[in-house]
């Protein structure tokens, strides 16, 4: 089912692209543009503070869309200077796009330092600056920087994917925050919630393991983990979220500002796995 949505949006993407430029002129004397300075107090608003340990997921397409004159690198800086070096910032760049299971089939290697983000430019220019560090994983890495940055991606493949040791789960020692900008699809740390349910974990993790070898300069090390099972079917709705008070989601200028504390999104997602109104009624009966 989730890939047939998927080749649907494929399809979808070109004309609605073409209808969102054809429209843009419009949107722009409608809902005005945003400067450096107002993405700056939005983004504080949601969290971005100093001292704060946020990790964000990022359309470079849409900040370009609703902003005046925003670049990558202008975006990073722009993060950096409102949560400043007692902060952190964590920014996942995943070797792949659509499923785990696909990308692993191709069989591919893990180079610390070489292996790119195919999260968006963004992604990719933030893991190779000099002050960011990675985290050694084969399919999920993330990168960050600041106060926290290194310790908490330093245990990511002494785990499992989503397990406490990944900077996913560990955010929460700093009551961290996912801070969606542009992006309306659902945050990676869903899959944290699921592996910290031991029902959902039998039922949204590979029981069969896998093993792959990481690379970092002259190091090499095999890491052994269960991927995610593609196309599961989940009934997560940002909606519900929002009115529960779990997200916060407001549009400034046409652009999409979404927000949520990591304990509370993660609390939200186990009692609707144990409600079975997650993956949907009787999804784990048999587990």
């Amino acid at each position: 089912m989730q890939r047939a949505v998927r080749y649907g949006r494929s399809r979808l993407k070109g004309p609605y692209l073409r209808l969102t430029r054809a429209y843009e002129p419009l949107r722009r004397r409608i809902q005005g543009t945003l400067t450096r300075e107002a993405l700056g107090e939005v983004l504080a608003a949601a969290g971005a503070l100093p001292g704060a340990t946020v990790m964000t997921h990022i359309s470079m397409n849409e900040i370009s869309r609703t902003t005046d004159g925003i670049n990558a690198l202008e975006m990073i800086a722009l993060l950096k200077g409102l949560l400043t070096e007692q902060g952190t910032l964590l920014v996942p760049t995943f070797p792949f796009t659509g499923t785990e299971a696909d990308y692993l089939a191709t069989n591919p290697g893990f180079d610390l330092r070489r292996t790119p983000s195919q999260m968006g430019l963004m992604t990719e220019l933030f893991r190779r600056m000099p002050d960011s560090s990675r985290s050694l994983h084969p399919t999920h890495p993330v990168a960050g920087w600041g106060a926290h940055a290194a310790e908490l991606l330093s245990t990511h493949h002494l785990g499992e994917t989503f397990g406490e040791l990944s900077p996913f789960c560990r955010m929460r020692e700093h009551d961290g925050l996912v801070i969606a900008i542009g992006v309306r699809e659902g945050f990676s740390i869903v899959h944290c919630a699921e592996y910290l349910h031991p029902q959902a974990r039998e039922y949204a993790f590979s029981q069969q393991a896998h093993t792959m070898s990481l690379r970092d300069g002259d190091r090499v090390i095999d890491y052994t983990f269960r991927p995610l099972r593609p196309n599961l079917v989940k009934r997560i709705r940002k909606r519900d979220a929002r009115a529960g008070g779990v997200l916060k989601f407001d549009h400034h200028a046409g652009l999409l500002i979404g927000a949520t504390a990591v304990d509370t999104y993660l609390e939200w997602v186990s009692q609707l796995i144990s409600s079975g109104s997650f993956y949907g009624p009787g999804a784990l009966a048999s587990r």
